[in-house]
């Protein structure tokens, strides 16, 4: 698949050595979207942070909990979303925490015929050509400084299930050497839930057109079209 962007190709972000982290977590479902309850878009959201900056997160999301005297999942919290908004930027500008959200249009690629749409075939395309799109025009990684772990929101119901996601991406010669895959409930996972937050407020912004916050302040959102990713306006890219 040929991965193109609609600007200028800028520099791809390098990392010191140690752990690089990618908290996923998808909003929508990968139905058909002939069935009546299945949603129009299908988006996965991802939170890449570096091992050094990942304390940062876990230090403002337990700030907030104490302060808020919470034990509940960040979404639960929809009326605090400002403060929210706050932190994100700032790891986003001050610590180097890359938030993204990959979207894709169902009803498009029925109708070119392009995707076979059982859920996994679904997941395991979007899961590819994120992943490749990011190591390709986004993030640079040296093997022999950073390894890579992927940490999904669990979804996938059986262990030969998550085998063959395993098995799958760790065949794919594009992607880095992918040394840990995992599956956490978000329930007791922040920066799982930090993901999922940047699928709600790209999902109101960019499809419900609800403008309660401005997502490519501090997320880069991409929008697969015609087989490759457009990236949209993203105030980090003026930095």
């Amino acid at each position: 698949m040929e991965h193109k962007i609609d600007q200028n190709k800028i520099p791809r972000l390098t990392f010191p050595k140690g752990r690089v982290f990618i908290f996923i977590d998808e909003t929508g479902d990968p139905g058909h979207p002939s069935n009546k309850s299945s949603s129009r878009y299908f988006q996965l959201n991802m939170t890449l942070i570096h091992r050094d900056s990942l304390h940062h997160l876990n230090r403002h999301l337990s700030a907030f909990r104490y302060f808020k005297n919470s034990g509940k999942e960040l979404k639960r919290h929809v009326r605090d979303f400002k403060i929210l908004v706050e932190v994100l930027i700032d790891l986003a500008y001050k610590h180097n925490v890359l938030f993204m959200s990959f979207l894709l249009e169902k009803e498009k690629y029925v109708e070119n015929d392009t995707l076979n749409f059982t859920p996994n075939d679904i997941r395991n395309f979007m899961l590819k050509n994120s992943l490749e799109y990011i190591f390709s025009e986004i993030v640079y990684i040296n093997s022999e400084l950073n390894n890579i772990e992927l940490v999904f929101d669990r979804y996938l119901e059986s262990e030969s299930d998550e085998l063959n996601l395993k098995r799958y991406l760790r065949r794919n010669n594009l992607l880095p050497k992918l040394e840990k895959i995992t599956q956490v409930d978000s329930e007791y996972s922040d920066s799982v839930q930090v993901s999922d937050y940047i699928g709600k407020f790209v999902k109101e912004c960019y499809i419900d057109k609800i403008n309660q916050v401005n997502p490519y302040d501090f997320i880069k959102v991409f929008d697969l079209k015609n087989g490759i990713f457009i990236k949209t306006k993203s105030a980090q890219d003026t930095q």
